[in-house]
C-alpha cells in the first residue's frame, strides 16, 4: 500500500483546505447559532480524509439547537424562536420581570404550579413561554408541547370521520407530556366539544398527574369563563381546574 506524505496530501487537496479555511473563518468570532452566517447554518467545514472531499459536522451550538428541537413533541411557533433564551433574549419590563421570576422559580423547583398569563395581543407573552420551554429542555431534559389551541382543535376536527383517526392519541400525548403550554387560550372557536371533550380532558388529567401546564390568553380567567359559559354549562369546572394549578 502506498501512503502519501503529509505534504503530498496537502498539495493534492490544497483547494479543499483553502475552502475549509475560508468557510470556517466566520467561526473565529462565532456569534452563536442564532446569528450564524454559514451555509449550512451551524456546521463546521471539514475534509473527509478517506474520500478527499468536503463534509460538514454540526458545531456545539448546532448540537444544542438540535437538542431543543428534539425536546418538542409539538411546536406551534416560528422556528427562529427555538433559539430564544429566557434570560438573554427577552426585553424586560415590570410585568415581564414578574412572569420571568415565576418561570425561573418553576425551573429551580420552588413551585410546581404553572402560570396563566393574559394581556393584549402581540405583547410578547408567547415568546417568553417559548423561551421558558427552551430553557426546560436544555437544562432539565424535559419533553414539551407548545400548542396553539386554535391549531390543535383544527387538527383534531380534520380527523373527524377519518378511518384510523388519531384524535385519542393526540389528546393522550398532550395529557402526558412533561410540560404543556396552551397558547392563545380563548382564541379558538368556542364549542361544547372543545371545552368538555378536549381542553377539560387534557387539563384535568394533567392536574391529577401533577404535570406542569402553562397558559397564555388575551382573556382574564374571569372573562374567559364568561365566554366559555356561552357554549358549555360545564365551563366553570374547567376554569377552576386552571385556577387550582396555575
Amino acid at each position: 500500500v502506498l501512503f502519501r506524505s503529509d505534504s503530498d496530501y496537502l498539495l493534492d487537496n490544497l483547494s479543499l483546505f483553502i475552502r475549509s479555511e475560508e468557510e470556517n473563518e466566520a467561526c473565529l468570532n462565532c456569534p452563536g447559532y442564532k446569528n450564524c452566517v454559514k451555509q449550512p447554518r451551524g456546521f463546521l467545514t471539514e475534509i473527509d480524509p478517506y474520500l478527499d472531499e468536503i463534509c460538514y459536522t454540526p458545531c456545539k451550538y448546532r448540537l444544542a439547537y438540535e437538542t431543543v428541537i428534539n425536546g418538542y413533541v409539538r411546536k406551534d411557533f416560528y422556528d427562529e424562536w427555538m433559539n430564544y433564551d429566557l434570560i438573554n433574549d427577552v426585553k424586560i419590563n415590570t410585568y415581564r420581570k414578574r412572569l420571568i421570576s415565576l418561570l425561573m422559580g418553576i425551573s429551580l423547583g420552588k413551585s410546581n404550579k404553572g402560570v396563566y398569563v393574559h394581556s393584549d395581543v402581540e405583547s410578547g407573552k408567547s415568546v417568553i413561554l417559548v423561551a421558558f420551554c427552551n430553557h426546560m429542555i436544555r437544562q432539565h431534559n424535559k419533553k414539551v408541547a407548545f400548542v396553539n389551541v386554535s391549531e390543535l382543535l383544527s387538527d383534531l376536527k380534520s380527523q373527524f370521520n377519518v378511518a384510523n383517526s388519531n384524535i385519542d392519541e393526540v389528546i393522550e400525548e398532550l395529557q402526558k407530556v412533561d410540560i404543556l403550554v396552551l397558547d392563545d387560550l380563548g382564541g379558538e372557536t368556542f364549542s361544547a366539544w372543545s371545552i368538555n371533550d378536549v381542553l377539560y380532558k387534557i387539563i384535568d388529567y394533567r392536574n391529577r398527574s401533577g404535570l406542569l401546564t402553562c397558559y397564555s390568553s388575551s382573556y382574564s380567567l374571569e372573562d374567559l369563563q364568561k365566554e366559555y359559559l356561552k357554549r358549555s354549562s360545564k365551563a366553570t369546572r374547567l376554569i377552576s381546574k386552571i385556577q387550582a394549578y396555575a
